[in-house]
């Protein structure tokens, strides 16, 4: 009789156990696949442990629970790495996430559908290091954020993302281990792909946002699981981004990156503000004699939309989403048709996507004196086509598919207005770039804020061929003066040093746990609860640890549900595990980085 310990791929909340032990009449390999029995209901699992139970006899007379029986085996042989359990198992504890959702990344869910289609002899797994054959293919993977490969150089290059069939991906993860293909370029989905050889993993934009899963279970980080990986295979990392992550710069230092030939960055005083409130006459000045000489211009502005917000000029009210605790963006559609050209303002929640008409009285004084407040994309469009009557201009935002022909599309407009979407597309370029508010950016209530903004605004200066104008209220600012002056390191440096006295990352670990509930009463009470618990835990055994008071999140209502958070700095790794298995299962837990 054997021992069998089985991750179910399903979600198993945390802080419950990610394994349940069976018992078997037979040996059982570490990763296949089988059948387990919950609650009456039936799940693939992953065999993470098997031993006879003679060797368990004592664990198990102190067990308060009976071994159930494994009665069926779905795939005998290995269907993953020993490297890719051991993966698993680190982002699940690390992310303090189910590991059964974390597995399901790595087994192909065709696979489960179809255990019929796994051929052991041209499938074959083996337990051990991917690189245990050095006979086996070199791999490299090429890890890219959300900006997709085109024309690839031959079949040995593929490129791994979520857009894949099911059995499209699980022929692709089947070449991978078999050694077919060298080369594979990819998304954050690529990292579990079952390399057999990999010998070197190559980061693009290890900033760039999209490298992190938060939409989605599990959350993690694709930049700091490459190097997991890394670590686990003994691939080398190689990083081209165009401006490293705080931690690799740390790491690395000086010698990561030269500084770029300087095109010329002008900070233009918001002060002298004119045209619609949207450009001062420097910008306009620029703007119209680069249509007049036919040069191309992208103005950036990181807000969707055509205004921020409808505002009550008598009593200050603005119109909020019932679902949220946000005032609604005011947008105009517009739908040009054979003979007739429609127009239909309407107040939108960018969150829950609540939409209503524009009011035309205030809902709290019953006056009409309502105005417009703030200026997003929409309104950008507008202004420039009243500016430039005869002017073609393409707007881009999160909604704006990629071509293959990207620059071609672009270079007959005058102006291209963009919100960061702009980033999707690949090798760009732009005679003149504006950004016209980067302060909103800027000021966003969150540590990273200062990073996030010069990592866009280095990004949008690469794409200007001659000048990069950057309207702002704060010439001073640390991250203007390190742009103009073409030198990132200015600006890391500064930035790391505010770290470090703040106790922000990458000096500590810092996690951030939310609660969410319907009724108000309900998510302030458990805030409380959790946060008088959490104190009395680490005085008690006198935890190297700062836990912040219980607050509103800064999106205090979503979707119908209130928020609490809570935030905690954390100096030592063995605090973090030991304190997150106080954390209740209807607790979000996110890791800060």
């Amino acid at each position: 009789m054997f021992l069998i310990k089985v991750a179910p791929l399903t979600n198993i909340l945390r802080p419950n156990s990610q394994e349940i032990s069976f018992f078997s009449s037979r040996k059982l390999n570490i990763g296949s696949l089988t059948e387990i029995k919950m609650r009456n209901k039936k799940y693939p699992g992953l065999v993470l442990y098997c031993d006879t139970i003679k060797h368990q006899k004592t664990a198990l007379r102190s067990a308060s629970f009976a071994l159930k029986p494994i009665e069926y085996s779905i795939i005998d042989e290995p269907v993953l790495f020993l490297y890719q359990i051991e993966l698993a198992k680190w982002i699940s504890e690390y992310y303090f996430t189910s590991l059964g959702i974390v597995l399901k990344k790595f087994v192909p869910l065709y696979l489960i559908k179809n255990p019929d289609k796994f051929v052991f002899k041209n499938f074959k797994f083996t337990i051990g290091s991917s690189t245990s054959n050095s006979k086996n293919t070199e791999q490299v993977l090429y890890l890219y954020p959300m900006k997709y490969v085109r024309n690839l150089n031959s079949e040995s290059e593929i490129e791994l993302s979520s857009r894949l069939s099911l059995k499209k991906e699980f022929d692709l993860f089947s070449k991978i281990k078999n050694g077919e293909i060298n080369e594979i370029r990819g998304v954050k989905s690529a990292l579990f792909a079952p390399y057999n050889n990999l010998k070197k993993i190559v980061i693009y934009e290890e900033l760039d946002p999209s490298h992190i899963s938060w939409d989605k279970k599990p959350h993690y980080n694709a930049i700091k699981v490459a190097k997991k990986l890394a670590k686990l295979t003994g691939a080398i990392i190689e990083n081209k981004s165009s401006l490293p992550c705080l931690s690799s710069y740390l790491a690395i230092g000086n010698s990561l990156l030269n500084n770029e030939k300087n095109n010329n960055v002008k900070l233009v005083d918001l002060q002298n503000l004119s045209y619609g409130d949207i450009f001062t006459k420097y910008i306009f000045d620029v703007l119209r004699k680069n249509y007049q000489e036919k040069k191309s211009t992208l103005i950036y502005i990181n807000r969707k939309g055509h205004s921020r917000l409808v505002v009550c000029r008598d009593c200050g009210f603005m119109p909020q989403c019932i679902n949220c605790s946000i005032t609604l963006t005011y947008h105009i559609f517009r739908k040009q048709s054979f003979l007739v050209k429609t127009i239909k303002p309407y107040l939108l929640c960018h969150y829950c996507l609540y939409k209503i008409d524009v009011p035309k009285i205030c809902g709290k004084c019953g006056y009409h004196n309502l105005g417009l407040f703030g200026f997003g994309a929409q309104q950008v469009e507008q202004k420039l086509k009243e500016l430039f009557s005869e002017a073609k201009i393409l707007y881009i935002d999160s909604e704006t598919k990629t071509a293959n022909n990207e620059q071609g599309i672009m270079n007959n407009k005058h102006f291209i207005i963009a919100t960061s979407a702009i980033f999707k597309f690949k090798d760009l370029e732009f005679y003149t770039v504006v950004a016209l508010a980067p302060d909103l950016e800027l000021n966003f209530p969150d540590y990273n804020a200062s990073l996030n903004t010069f990592f866009n605004l280095w990004r949008l200066k690469k794409l200007a061929k001659n000048d990069f104008l950057i309207q702002t209220y704060i010439k001073e600012n640390i991250v203007y003066n390190a742009l103009e002056k073409n030198n990132y390191k200015l600006f890391y440096d500064n930035e790391l040093k505010e770290r470090k006295a703040l106790n922000y990352p990458p000096f500590i670990e810092m996690i951030k746990l939310t609660f969410s509930h319907k009724s108000q009463k309900k998510a302030l009470n458990e805030a409380k609860i959790l946060h008088k618990k959490l104190e009395y835990i680490k005085d008690k055994k006198k935890l190297n640890t700062k836990i912040f008071d219980f607050m509103p999140a800064l999106i205090y209502k979503l979707k119908g549900k209130f928020r609490y958070e809570i935030i905690i700095k954390i100096g030592n790794k063995n605090v973090k595990k030991y304190l997150l298995q106080f954390i209740p299962f209807n607790w979000e837990v996110d890791i800060l980085e």
